[in-house]
């Protein structure tokens, strides 16, 4: 029998991966079985677990899947914070003379107010990215983004059951608030986040109306992004 390749595997896991979400999209984590997120794939019980242990395993992959996109963007700015941190450095250490150093630094600073992520930036940057990103699959096949929200949602009640699935919740949790609480640090430093604020607590903040944007939007139908972006400005952009 030929091994089947990484590219091959790649797919078959995500067939059942996107037979799970749909499962569990419809019929919620507790009403669906392994039989029944195999039937969905259209391949043996048998086959579904040589790629994953069992449901709280697939559970876990598609919380992955949901929140990376719903957080993909808070980890871009922080990439990019890292990026002008790291080249703001090399500009200070490539200076010679004192004078050409003070004027690079004072570009730099406007450069970095420019780039600096306010609290109203991040949430709206979040929110915006939902409603723009064409999700695409290991398969290739599109993954629609109500289904992974829908998921996610009920992720969280699985936390408080406690267990595997909570742990690995509560660190991608732990890992998505310290990221942006860097971001709003460097606002802080930029001038676009108030300096008094602390950042760790603004950070949960954040999460929060992130958070309830996405119960609102699963339990009540789409949200004008528009609309709801421009209010977060209104409401937390500095005076």
């Amino acid at each position: 029998m030929p091994r089947i390749t990484p590219e091959r595997r790649s797919a078959n896991r995500a067939v059942i991966v996107a037979a799970a979400r749909r499962c569990f999209s419809r019929d919620g984590f507790h009403q669906t079985s392994m039989p029944a997120i195999a039937a969905e794939a259209q391949v043996a019980v048998g086959a579904a677990y040589r790629y994953f242990s069992g449901k709280d395993d697939l559970i876990i992959a598609v919380a992955q899947d949901a929140f990376a996109v719903i957080f993909s963007p808070v980890l871009r700015l922080h990439d990019e914070d890292d990026r002008n941190d790291r080249n703001h450095q090399g500009h200070q250490e490539d200076q010679e003379d004192q004078e050409d150093q003070k004027d690079q630094e004072d570009q730099d600073d406007q450069g970095g107010r420019g780039a600096a992520a306010s609290v109203a930036d991040l949430i709206a940057a979040t929110v915006d990215n939902l409603d723009r990103t064409r999700l695409v699959d290991a398969a290739g096949n599109e993954v629609p983004l109500d289904e992974l929200l829908r998921c996610a949602v009920q992720t969280w009640g699985e936390i408080l059951r406690g267990g595997d699935i909570a742990d690995r919740a509560a660190e991608g949790v732990a890992g998505a608030l310290n990221d942006l609480a860097a971001i709003l640090r460097r606002g802080q430093r930029s001038g676009t986040v108030p300096a008094d604020l602390d950042a760790a607590d603004a950070a949960r903040v954040v999460m929060a109306l992130l958070h309830g944007y996405l119960l609102q939007r699963i339990a009540f139908g789409p949200v004008d992004t528009t609309a709801f972006t421009q209010a977060v400005r209104a409401l937390l952009s500095p005076r």
